[in-house]
């Protein structure tokens, strides 16, 4: 009985420190996670992106502030003036 106890009590410590020591990690936190290393993100300004990513295949502007939108082949970006506003994934054609 002693010897089952202390089987027991060792799993379950085993157990806690394992847990302890993980990391919660969801699918969308790990999507989110590898899609803001390979987009430009919340902040950036235009010329960091034109270093990060090269030149966009197409560029557009509106409005007041002035709204662009740059299109490269996976993402687009979205900028207020020259800083990133927000960044997304093109659907691919699959799709």
């Amino acid at each position: 009985m002693k010897s089952l106890i202390q089987a027991t009590l060792t799993s379950g410590l085993i157990c806690l420190a394992f847990l302890a020591n993980a990391q919660e990690l969801t699918v969308g936190q790990h999507a989110q996670a590898s899609q803001q290393s390979a987009q430009p993100g919340h902040g950036m300004k235009q010329q960091e992106v034109v270093a990060k990513y090269g030149q966009p295949s197409e560029k557009t502007s509106v409005g007041q502030p002035i709204i662009s939108t740059w299109r490269y082949a996976d993402f687009t970006v979205y900028f207020e003036n020259d800083t990133v506003l927000h960044s997304v994934a093109n659907r691919s054609s699959q799709e």
